[in-house]
């Protein structure tokens, strides 16, 4: 089907709702989106909808309720646990508009639906609870003061008829005496985002006092143009809009290592950006433009979410195996405070914990050690892997300013732990700052048994040779193994000449190593690396060419 636009040509792909004008003087083509309304005769033939330019319209409210009543009905992952913890305490927004907002204590046993937020805080926040005004805030909190965002959040928590919203800034006593209150909290992060009734998620909102009920005056909610829709018969059947592409720019909140865990530890998110809504939960997502659900994925390919898990529902070996996954997407986020490394996603550990058991090593899990240290720093345009050795061991993910991914194929994880001979865990150090098992940590170390050899390394043929590190991204090679090579922590990292290869996993033909130095003291090391010597004919050879040796990592 073709229709005349712009003096370009239009070509319609009823699969895709899309179209594509092609300029004949262009070098590009130009991309447009198909929608209409649900009471047009074209909702029958086309998935892309308009959407209301007001986010808070009675409409928009009426869709949201929609999505959340077919979850409640049809999703059995989503419902509430049995037991239904509430958090320390909540903001009771009340039931309309002239109500007054007041912080109140929740009871053991009380059960009440409650709304969660999760938004950016952004350079300071305008007000907050203190030990000071949280005697005053049980009687009433000034609405006038504020900040946009929660004001909106308290906006759409009385227009789903709930009367209690959850907001950290409100609800943790921020300068409670050493952290106390905030420690205990953040702990439960868990409990508090996975038993609200729906968590909202401001990503279109920069700091607290930006809002996220922004008019949407783009796309969807401005059509460029109405035009008729024929049948290949030539039968008239309704209409359909041409708009521009949906573009969510401005999706601040996926930056923020915060927010991951508290859109990944709820039952649902309901997403507020430019481009529409959309609603994701732990079996299936709705569009506000897109008149379909999808089901789940931890980032669905059409829509850059973190999505809602059900850790009860999967084995052991999945929830390890999406853990990994996490730490991927996780590690590439920003945080205010470099210390908030492990904290941030604490809560998402205390529930992994509950699945995967044993100990949690700074962000590892004890039973499988052999594959959490098998992360490598990624390199980007926008990131230059660091280490911060002050916030967490060399050996942990959690010591690396910027992304890391697993060099283990994930797909390899088995139900037994691998360690078997190749690497033997003797005894483990972990030294907290508070009271979360999974939170801060000031210093941590692993005393492993295992086969260690004394290397020599080169810079890739192209480059001169030296010791310091000019590229985090590049692999370097061992003169002692014909196929091995290695993948450096750090970039601009000064080397000695002499480094160890530690084995950690063992494959067919090939074994993957932690490269480490000397640490300042003899039988102490850090991690520098990781090392794959590949291509090896005779395993057992290899392996008597390497020390077996106690070491401790820190």
């Amino acid at each position: 089907m073709r229709h005349g636009l712009l003096g370009g040509s239009l070509r319609i792909f009823c699969g895709h709702d899309s179209l594509e004008w092609q300029d004949p003087e262009a070098e590009a083509d130009c991309y447009l989106d198909l929608a209409t309304t649900d009471d047009n005769q074209g909702a029958l033939y086309l998935r892309g909808r308009l959407i209301d330019a007001d986010p808070a319209s009675s409409s928009t409210h009426q869709i949201i309720r929609t999505w959340l009543r077919e979850c409640d009905m049809h999703h059995v992952q989503c419902r509430p646990p049995s037991q239904l913890v509430l958090p320390t305490r909540l903001v009771d927004v009340g039931t309309d508009n002239n109500s007054r907002v007041k912080l109140i204590h929740t009871r053991c046993g009380e059960l009440q639906n409650y709304v969660a937020l999760s938004y950016c805080w952004g350079t300071a926040q305008t007000l907050a609870t203190t030990r000071e005004n949280l005697a005053t805030y049980k009687d009433e909190i000034p609405f006038e003061r504020l900040p946009k965002t929660i004001k909106d959040a308290i906006t759409i928590t009385r227009d789903l008829g709930i009367q209690f919203l959850w907001v950290d800034v409100l609800c943790i006593v921020q300068d409670s005496l050493d952290g106390e209150d905030w420690q205990r909290e953040s702990a439960k992060m868990g409990d508090i985002y996975g038993n609200a009734y729906v968590t909202i998620a401001a990503e279109n909102s920069e700091s607290c006092n930006d809002g996220f009920l922004h008019e949407r005056n783009q796309a969807r909610a401005a059509p460029l143009q109405e035009i008729p829709l024929h049948l290949p018969n030539g039968e008239l059947r309704g209409s359909v809009f041409i708009c521009a592409p949906i573009v969510d720019e401005d999706c601040f909140l996926m930056r923020r290592a915060w927010a991951f865990q508290e859109q990944r530890l709820s039952r649902r998110v309901l997403h507020y950006r430019t481009g529409g809504l959309n609603l994701c939960c732990r079996e299936g997502t709705w569009f506000e433009s897109v008149a379909l659900s999808f089901g789940n994925t931890l980032e669905h390919q059409h829509f850059n979410a973190i999505r809602p898990v059900s850790i009860s529902s999967r084995s052991q070996t999945e929830n390890h195996r999406d853990w990994l996954r996490s730490i991927e997407v996780y590690s590439s986020r920003s945080m205010t405070k470099a210390s908030d490394k492990l904290p941030a996603i604490s809560g998402y550990a205390h529930e992994v914990h509950k699945s995967v058991g044993g100990l949690y090593l700074a962000g590892i899990w004890e039973r499988y050690l052999a594959f959490g240290l098998l992360w490598v720093a990624n390199k980007d345009e926008n990131s230059i892997p660091q280490a911060s050795r002050e916030r967490a061991p060399s050996w942990s993910w959690a010591a690396i300013d910027g992304r890391v991914s697993y060099y283990w194929p994930l797909s390899r994880i088995k139900e037994e732990s691998l360690l078997g001979p190749h690497l033997n865990l003797v005894s483990h150090q972990i030294n907290l700052n508070g009271l979360d098992p999974m939170g801060e940590v000031v210093e941590g170390a692993l005393t492993v048994s295992g086969y260690l050899k004394k290397v020599s390394w080169l810079p890739p043929p192209s480059r001169s040779s030296g010791v310091s590190i000019t590229s985090s991204d590049t692999w370097y090679r061992f003169p002692e193994f014909e196929w091995g090579k290695c993948l450096f922590d750090c970039h601009n990292a000064e080397m000695p000449d002499n480094l160890w290869c530690l084995v950690v996993i063992m494959e067919m033909k090939s074994a993957n190593c932690l490269v480490l130095d000397h640490a300042g003291c003899e039988g102490k090391y850090r991690r520098v690396g990781l090392a794959r010597l590949r291509r090896v004919t005779d395993m057992q050879a290899l392996l008597s060419s390497f020390d077996v040796s106690t070491i401790t990592i820190v």
